[in-house]
């Protein structure tokens, strides 16, 4: 089996975590796995251009001629590679499996996404014996472009990767701590809402609301002209005793950042997953996201808030009612804390490609 990707190396993404699990599984149920990175380099959802696939397409079809896999899993950036011109015929030969797991379909936030979804219409019947969705919202759009032309599974990712080390009390007990603690993860760019955020932040200061602080987690070196300008907002603010920017950490540091938290606040402007915010469920940690993001849909009604990604205001008085009246933010954590368990799991999902790929193997194109 050959899974082929693309990664930018400066921060890590949800689909990352996604491949990470589907390659520790299909080594433990026994393939033989190959993994072939691909352009590594920084903003590569937007590099892969028509030039660059077609340069890509010879290189991978020596590959694959040598390798003679009988499964090969495409990551979403390089799907084009399906209708690309050098590679046509290629796909005949293989039995080819595709991984849609990005949830943006705004224009200006994927354009390769679009393009994805355009091409499927005529390149699924011929090109593609099965295409993973993971998330329902991405079915929809797949099945509105292909009708029954491919063969279509939706498998979520996990939401159990950090394993909550928190009881019940121990939810109880962290509501009521002197300091509130807000957390804000993932890479430091705009669309994730950051600026939101600080907004909020500095009404609370403004009103003189008290006793709480923000950690600001994920990689600085994504885009570092966004970064100087958020520092330059902390300082002009007057919120650098209260925010701190820590970089990018690993996943044990992750969940110290969990442990203390009270909330995780993710403000982002286009369709995304959400995926950290289902981690820190099992620590209490209450997501306050806005309506975008797709975690809302394994979600019960009443678990999180969810506002417009603009709405700054929305998002001060949460903060400010919650910091200043614990007991009800503790009827928010502990229905967060009870939700986790409720969550698509790695095991599940895992276990659901493991029969996908069982059917794509079997598929003759």
């Amino acid at each position: 089996m050959v899974v082929l990707s693309v990664h930018s190396p400066l921060g890590r993404t949800g689909e990352e975590i996604f491949e990470e699990h589907m390659l520790y599984s299909l080594r433990d149920w026994g393939y033989e796995v190959r993994v072939l990175r691909l352009g590594q380099v920084p903003g590569a959802w937007r590099s892969l251009v028509a030039g660059f696939v077609e340069a890509l397409a010879g290189r991978i079809e020596r590959i694959l001629s040598l390798l003679r896999p009988e499964v090969v899993i495409i990551q979403e950036p390089l799907l084009p590679l399906f209708w690309s011109g050098a590679s046509r015929t290629l796909w005949r030969r293989y039995r080819a499996c595709g991984i849609l797991s990005r949830l943006d379909f705004s224009p200006e936030g994927s354009l390769l996404h679009q393009e994805v979804l355009a091409r499927l219409k005529v390149s699924a019947a011929t090109a593609l014996s099965g295409l993973v969705c993971a998330h329902p919202r991405i079915v929809e759009r797949v099945e509105e472009r292909c009708g029954t032309k491919c063969r279509v599974e939706l498998i979520p990712p996990g939401f159990d990767r950090l394993h909550g080390r928190m009881t019940e009390l121990d939810v109880k007990r962290k509501a009521f701590s002197d300091t509130f603690e807000i957390l804000w993860v993932g890479n430091v760019v705009p669309h994730k809402g950051l600026d939101v955020l600080l907004d909020a932040l500095f009404h609370l200061s403004q009103q003189g609301v008290r006793g709480w602080h923000c950690t600001i987690v994920g990689s600085l070196a994504v885009d570092p002209s966004y970064v100087l300008r958020i520092q330059e907002e902390i300082s002009a603010m007057g919120l650098s005793r209260r925010v701190d920017l820590v970089g990018r950490v690993d996943d044990l540091s992750l969940m110290d950042h969990f442990e203390r938290a009270h909330t995780v606040v993710l403000m982002s402007n286009r369709p995304e997953m959400g995926l950290v915010c289902g981690e820190g469920l099992g620590w209490g940690v209450v997501p306050v996201g806005s309506s975008l993001l797709g975690l809302r849909e394994w979600l019960p009604d009443d678990v999180g808030v969810w506002l417009k990604p603009s709405d700054a205001r929305g998002l001060y008085e949460v903060l400010s009612s919650w910091i200043k009246r614990r007991s009800g933010f503790l009827d928010y954590s502990l229905r967060a804390y009870e939700t986790a368990s409720s969550l698509p799991s790695w095991r599940k999902s895992m276990d659901r490609l493991r029969s996908f790929l069982g059917v794509v193997g079997r598929t003759s194109q």
